[in-house]
Protein backbone atom coordinates (compact mmCIF):
# COMPACT_ATOMS: atom_id res chain seq x y z
CA UNK A 1 0.00 0.00 0.00
CA UNK A 2 1.40 3.42 -0.99
CA UNK A 3 2.08 5.68 1.98
CA UNK A 4 0.67 9.20 2.10
CA UNK A 5 3.30 11.91 1.66
CA UNK A 6 3.17 15.47 2.98
CA UNK A 7 5.53 18.45 3.07
CA UNK A 8 6.11 18.88 6.82
CA UNK A 9 8.29 20.74 9.25
CA UNK A 10 9.85 18.95 12.21
CA UNK A 11 7.15 20.05 14.64
CA UNK A 12 4.40 18.90 12.27
CA UNK A 13 6.18 15.55 11.85
CA UNK A 14 6.22 15.13 15.61
CA UNK A 15 2.51 15.94 15.80
CA UNK A 16 1.65 13.41 13.08
CA UNK A 17 3.73 10.80 14.91
CA UNK A 18 1.76 11.36 18.12
CA UNK A 19 -1.50 11.14 16.17
CA UNK A 20 -0.50 7.91 14.40
CA UNK A 21 0.58 6.37 17.71
CA UNK A 22 -2.77 7.42 19.26
CA UNK A 23 -1.29 9.45 22.10
CA UNK A 24 -3.93 9.91 24.79
CA UNK A 25 -2.45 12.49 27.15
CA UNK A 26 -0.39 15.50 26.00
CA UNK A 27 0.49 17.97 28.77
CA UNK A 28 2.32 21.00 27.42
CA UNK A 29 4.24 23.96 28.79
CA UNK A 30 3.84 26.65 26.09
CA UNK A 31 7.26 27.65 24.77
CA UNK A 32 8.69 28.50 21.34
CA UNK A 33 8.94 25.47 19.01
CA UNK A 34 7.17 23.04 21.37
CA UNK A 35 4.06 25.20 21.07
CA UNK A 36 4.12 24.52 17.31
CA UNK A 37 3.96 20.78 18.02
CA UNK A 38 0.95 21.21 20.33
CA UNK A 39 -0.89 23.48 17.87
CA UNK A 40 -0.25 21.10 14.96
CA UNK A 41 -1.44 18.12 17.03
CA UNK A 42 -4.63 19.91 18.11
CA UNK A 43 -5.62 20.24 14.43
CA UNK A 44 -5.29 16.54 13.57
CA UNK A 45 -5.90 14.52 16.73
CA UNK A 46 -8.46 14.38 19.53
CA UNK A 47 -6.72 13.70 22.81
CA UNK A 48 -6.31 15.13 26.29
CA UNK A 49 -4.08 18.07 25.27
CA UNK A 50 -3.73 20.86 27.83
CA UNK A 51 -1.33 23.63 28.87
CA UNK A 52 0.39 23.77 32.25
CA UNK A 53 2.40 26.46 34.05
CA UNK A 54 5.93 24.97 33.89
CA UNK A 55 8.02 22.29 32.27
CA UNK A 56 8.20 20.47 35.60
CA UNK A 57 4.39 20.36 35.72
CA UNK A 58 4.25 19.03 32.15
CA UNK A 59 6.71 16.25 32.93
CA UNK A 60 4.88 15.35 36.16
CA UNK A 61 1.54 15.21 34.35
CA UNK A 62 3.01 13.03 31.59
CA UNK A 63 4.47 10.67 34.19
CA UNK A 64 1.13 10.36 35.99
CA UNK A 65 -0.75 9.68 32.75
CA UNK A 66 1.80 7.12 31.60
CA UNK A 67 1.70 5.25 34.91
CA UNK A 68 -2.08 4.91 34.65
CA UNK A 69 -1.53 3.17 31.28
CA UNK A 70 -2.38 6.15 29.10
CA UNK A 71 0.00 6.71 26.19
CA UNK A 72 1.65 10.03 27.07
CA UNK A 73 3.36 12.41 24.64
CA UNK A 74 5.43 15.37 25.82
CA UNK A 75 6.40 18.26 23.48
CA UNK A 76 9.46 20.19 24.69
CA UNK A 77 11.44 23.13 23.34
CA UNK A 78 14.57 22.52 25.42
CA UNK A 79 15.54 20.87 28.69
CA UNK A 80 14.91 23.24 31.58
CA UNK A 81 14.26 20.90 34.53
CA UNK A 82 16.57 17.87 34.54
CA UNK A 83 15.38 16.77 38.02
CA UNK A 84 11.80 16.32 36.79
CA UNK A 85 13.05 14.34 33.80
CA UNK A 86 15.08 12.06 36.09
CA UNK A 87 11.87 11.32 37.99
CA UNK A 88 10.34 9.81 34.84
CA UNK A 89 13.03 7.14 34.61
CA UNK A 90 13.03 6.58 38.38
CA UNK A 91 9.32 5.83 38.24
CA UNK A 92 9.72 3.74 35.07
CA UNK A 93 7.22 5.84 33.10
CA UNK A 94 7.35 4.91 29.37
CA UNK A 95 6.32 8.31 28.04
CA UNK A 96 7.76 9.70 24.79
CA UNK A 97 8.93 13.26 24.27
CA UNK A 98 10.03 15.24 21.22
CA UNK A 99 12.40 18.11 21.88
CA UNK A 100 13.26 20.94 19.50
CA UNK A 101 16.70 22.00 20.71
CA UNK A 102 20.42 21.95 20.01
CA UNK A 103 22.57 18.87 20.50
CA UNK A 104 24.38 20.41 23.48
CA UNK A 105 21.07 20.89 25.31
CA UNK A 106 19.95 17.37 24.38
CA UNK A 107 23.12 15.87 25.86
CA UNK A 108 22.10 17.13 29.31
CA UNK A 109 19.81 14.08 29.33
CA UNK A 110 22.60 11.52 28.92
CA UNK A 111 22.68 10.43 32.59
CA UNK A 112 18.95 10.80 33.28
CA UNK A 113 17.89 7.25 32.34
CA UNK A 114 16.07 8.14 29.12
CA UNK A 115 16.35 6.45 25.74
CA UNK A 116 17.78 9.12 23.41
CA UNK A 117 17.19 9.35 19.65
CA UNK A 118 18.96 12.02 17.58
CA UNK A 119 16.97 12.60 14.38
CA UNK A 120 18.64 13.90 11.22
CA UNK A 121 15.47 14.39 9.14
CA UNK A 122 11.78 15.09 9.71
CA UNK A 123 11.02 11.56 8.48
CA UNK A 124 13.25 10.22 11.21
CA UNK A 125 11.44 12.31 13.82
CA UNK A 126 8.20 10.51 12.94
CA UNK A 127 9.77 7.07 12.66
CA UNK A 128 11.70 7.43 15.91
CA UNK A 129 8.55 8.29 17.86
CA UNK A 130 6.95 5.04 16.71
CA UNK A 131 10.05 2.99 17.58
CA UNK A 132 10.44 4.80 20.91
CA UNK A 133 6.92 3.85 22.03
CA UNK A 134 7.48 0.25 20.92
CA UNK A 135 10.67 -0.13 22.97
CA UNK A 136 9.85 2.13 25.93
CA UNK A 137 6.50 0.47 26.58
CA UNK A 138 7.97 -3.04 26.63
CA UNK A 139 7.77 -4.34 30.20
CA UNK A 140 11.46 -5.32 30.08
CA UNK A 141 12.33 -1.66 29.51
CA UNK A 142 9.65 0.69 30.94
CA UNK A 143 11.74 3.81 30.49
CA UNK A 144 10.97 7.20 28.90
CA UNK A 145 12.32 8.19 25.47
CA UNK A 146 13.21 11.52 23.93
CA UNK A 147 13.66 12.31 20.24
CA UNK A 148 15.72 15.41 19.56
CA UNK A 149 15.39 17.46 16.38
CA UNK A 150 17.80 20.29 15.64
CA UNK A 151 16.58 20.99 12.10
CA UNK A 152 14.28 23.75 10.85
CA UNK A 153 13.55 22.77 7.24
CA UNK A 154 10.40 21.43 5.63
CA UNK A 155 10.73 18.03 3.95
CA UNK A 156 8.61 15.38 2.29
CA UNK A 157 7.54 12.89 4.96
CA UNK A 158 5.87 9.53 4.38
CA UNK A 159 2.98 8.87 6.76
CA UNK A 160 2.30 5.26 7.55
CA UNK A 161 -1.36 4.34 7.93
CA UNK A 162 -2.89 4.11 11.38
CA UNK A 163 -3.58 0.42 10.81
CA UNK A 164 0.13 -0.23 10.14
CA UNK A 165 1.10 1.63 13.31
CA UNK A 166 -1.59 -0.08 15.38
CA UNK A 167 -0.36 -3.49 14.26
CA UNK A 168 3.17 -2.46 15.32
CA UNK A 169 2.27 -0.91 18.68
CA UNK A 170 0.33 -3.05 21.17
CA UNK A 171 -1.80 -1.33 23.80
CA UNK A 172 0.21 -0.01 26.75
CA UNK A 173 0.26 -2.56 29.55
CA UNK A 174 2.46 -1.98 32.60
CA UNK A 175 3.74 -4.59 35.05
CA UNK A 176 3.03 -2.06 37.79
CA UNK A 177 0.71 0.91 37.42
CA UNK A 178 -0.36 3.86 39.52
CA UNK A 179 -3.36 3.03 41.64
CA UNK A 180 -5.41 4.91 44.25
CA UNK A 181 -5.82 1.57 46.03
CA UNK A 182 -2.09 1.24 46.72
CA UNK A 183 -0.52 4.49 47.88
CA UNK A 184 2.85 2.77 48.39
CA UNK A 185 3.09 1.27 44.91
CA UNK A 186 5.67 3.86 43.80
CA UNK A 187 8.66 5.38 45.52
CA UNK A 188 9.17 8.95 44.31
CA UNK A 189 12.56 9.36 46.00
CA UNK A 190 14.72 6.32 45.41
CA UNK A 191 16.33 5.90 41.99
CA UNK A 192 17.51 2.35 41.38
CA UNK A 193 20.41 2.78 39.00
CA UNK A 194 21.08 -0.94 38.67
CA UNK A 195 17.53 -1.67 37.50
CA UNK A 196 17.55 1.27 35.09
CA UNK A 197 20.89 0.13 33.67
CA UNK A 198 19.54 -3.38 33.13
CA UNK A 199 16.48 -1.90 31.45
CA UNK A 200 18.83 0.01 29.12
CA UNK A 201 20.58 -3.25 28.24
CA UNK A 202 17.17 -4.77 27.45
CA UNK A 203 16.36 -1.71 25.36
CA UNK A 204 19.50 -2.18 23.29
CA UNK A 205 18.46 -5.73 22.39
CA UNK A 206 14.91 -4.61 21.59
CA UNK A 207 16.17 -1.73 19.45
CA UNK A 208 18.15 -4.17 17.33
CA UNK A 209 15.14 -6.46 17.01
CA UNK A 210 12.69 -3.66 16.23
CA UNK A 211 15.10 -1.99 13.78
CA UNK A 212 15.15 -5.07 11.59
CA UNK A 213 11.41 -5.70 11.86
CA UNK A 214 10.34 -2.10 11.27
CA UNK A 215 12.87 -1.59 8.51
CA UNK A 216 11.27 -4.40 6.53
CA UNK A 217 7.74 -3.26 7.30
CA UNK A 218 8.13 0.44 6.57
CA UNK A 219 10.95 0.18 3.99
CA UNK A 220 13.14 2.69 5.84
CA UNK A 221 16.23 2.66 8.04
CA UNK A 222 15.60 2.17 11.76
CA UNK A 223 19.17 1.20 12.66
CA UNK A 224 21.04 2.49 15.69
CA UNK A 225 23.76 3.85 13.40
CA UNK A 226 24.00 5.18 9.89
CA UNK A 227 27.15 4.13 8.02
CA UNK A 228 27.85 6.27 4.97
CA UNK A 229 30.68 5.28 2.61
CA UNK A 230 32.50 3.60 5.51
CA UNK A 231 33.57 0.29 3.99
CA UNK A 232 36.95 1.54 2.75
CA UNK A 233 37.15 4.90 4.53
CA UNK A 234 40.48 5.87 6.06
CA UNK A 235 39.16 9.15 7.47
CA UNK A 236 35.76 9.29 9.19
CA UNK A 237 33.51 12.09 10.41
CA UNK A 238 31.35 11.18 13.42
CA UNK A 239 28.34 13.52 13.47
CA UNK A 240 24.90 13.29 15.13
CA UNK A 241 21.72 15.10 14.15
CA UNK A 242 20.92 17.48 11.34
CA UNK A 243 24.55 18.45 10.63
CA UNK A 244 25.11 14.94 9.33
CA UNK A 245 23.23 15.89 6.16
CA UNK A 246 25.81 18.55 5.36
CA UNK A 247 28.56 16.11 6.28
CA UNK A 248 27.15 13.59 3.78
CA UNK A 249 27.25 16.15 0.98
CA UNK A 250 30.85 16.98 1.89
CA UNK A 251 31.77 13.29 1.90
CA UNK A 252 30.34 12.83 -1.61
CA UNK A 253 32.37 15.75 -2.95
CA UNK A 254 35.54 14.62 -1.20
CA UNK A 255 35.06 11.13 -2.60
CA UNK A 256 34.87 12.61 -6.10
CA UNK A 257 38.23 14.24 -5.35
CA UNK A 258 39.72 10.86 -4.50
CA UNK A 259 39.61 11.13 -0.70
CA UNK A 260 38.85 7.95 1.22
CA UNK A 261 36.46 9.55 3.67
CA UNK A 262 33.20 8.37 5.25
CA UNK A 263 30.58 9.25 7.85
CA UNK A 264 29.25 7.53 10.96
CA UNK A 265 26.05 8.95 12.42
CA UNK A 266 24.88 7.67 15.81
CA UNK A 267 21.07 7.76 15.69
CA UNK A 268 20.54 6.25 19.15
CA UNK A 269 22.64 7.81 21.92
CA UNK A 270 21.09 5.96 24.85
CA UNK A 271 21.49 3.11 25.23
CA UNK A 272 24.94 3.73 23.78
CA UNK A 273 25.73 1.13 21.03
CA UNK A 274 29.41 0.77 21.91
CA UNK A 275 30.08 -2.57 20.21
CA UNK A 276 28.39 -1.52 16.98
CA UNK A 277 30.38 1.73 16.89
CA UNK A 278 33.63 -0.09 17.55
CA UNK A 279 32.99 -2.45 14.63
CA UNK A 280 31.94 0.37 12.32
CA UNK A 281 35.10 2.38 12.98
CA UNK A 282 37.57 -0.49 13.25
CA UNK A 283 39.22 0.19 9.87
CA UNK A 284 39.46 3.98 10.16
CA UNK A 285 42.95 5.46 10.40
CA UNK A 286 41.81 8.83 11.75
CA UNK A 287 38.48 9.97 13.16
CA UNK A 288 37.04 13.47 13.55
CA UNK A 289 34.20 13.72 16.09
CA UNK A 290 32.26 16.87 15.19
CA UNK A 291 29.79 18.13 17.79
CA UNK A 292 28.44 21.09 19.74
CA UNK A 293 28.09 19.34 23.12
CA UNK A 294 31.05 19.59 25.45
CA UNK A 295 31.39 18.55 29.08
CA UNK A 296 33.11 21.71 30.26
CA UNK A 297 36.46 21.01 31.85
CA UNK A 298 36.58 17.56 30.28
CA UNK A 299 35.91 16.88 26.58
CA UNK A 300 33.30 16.70 23.84
CA UNK A 301 30.54 14.33 24.94
CA UNK A 302 30.47 12.21 21.78
CA UNK A 303 34.26 12.35 21.58
CA UNK A 304 34.58 10.82 25.05
CA UNK A 305 32.15 8.04 24.10
CA UNK A 306 33.99 7.24 20.86
CA UNK A 307 37.36 7.16 22.65
CA UNK A 308 35.91 4.73 25.19
CA UNK A 309 34.71 2.45 22.39
CA UNK A 310 38.01 2.07 20.53
CA UNK A 311 41.66 3.08 20.38
CA UNK A 312 43.30 5.19 17.71
CA UNK A 313 43.66 8.72 16.35
CA UNK A 314 40.40 10.38 17.46
CA UNK A 315 40.27 14.16 17.33
CA UNK A 316 37.58 16.48 18.69
CA UNK A 317 36.09 19.36 16.67
CA UNK A 318 33.75 21.59 18.69
CA UNK A 319 31.39 23.98 16.92
CA UNK A 320 28.41 25.98 18.16
CA UNK A 321 27.36 26.97 14.63
CA UNK A 322 25.81 25.19 11.66
CA UNK A 323 28.64 23.94 9.48
CA UNK A 324 28.95 24.19 5.71
CA UNK A 325 30.47 21.63 3.33
CA UNK A 326 33.70 23.64 3.27
CA UNK A 327 33.97 23.33 7.06
CA UNK A 328 34.05 19.55 6.73
CA UNK A 329 36.65 19.81 3.97
CA UNK A 330 38.72 21.96 6.31
CA UNK A 331 38.28 19.40 9.10
CA UNK A 332 39.71 16.73 6.81
CA UNK A 333 42.72 18.94 6.03
CA UNK A 334 43.33 19.44 9.78
CA UNK A 335 42.88 15.73 10.45
CA UNK A 336 45.42 14.68 7.81
CA UNK A 337 48.04 17.17 9.06
CA UNK A 338 47.83 16.25 12.74
CA UNK A 339 50.74 14.44 14.35
CA UNK A 340 48.56 13.47 17.30
CA UNK A 341 44.86 13.80 18.23
CA UNK A 342 43.78 17.34 19.03
CA UNK A 343 40.81 19.38 20.21
CA UNK A 344 39.91 22.17 17.80
CA UNK A 345 37.32 24.89 18.42
CA UNK A 346 35.62 25.97 15.21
Amino acid sequence: MAQKQLLLGGQESAAHAAQLCKAESVPHFPAPLSKDIAVALSKIHKCDLYDVESQSSAVTAAIAASLTEKRAFLPLSKIRDIEALCSASSLRAPLVSVQAASQDNFMLLRDAGWLMFSASTNQEVLDSVVQAYLVSEDQKVALPSMINMDMCLREIVSLSGEQMISSTLPRLKLARKLSTRDAQSFDYEERNHEQIHKAMENALRLLHKSSEKMGKKFKRNFGLLENFMLSDAEYVFVVAGYQSGTAKSAVRKLRNQGEKVGLLRPRVLRPWPSEEISRALSNAKRIAVVESAISLGASGVLHAHIKAALQGHISSFISQKHLAEKDFSDILVHLKRQEKPERIWM
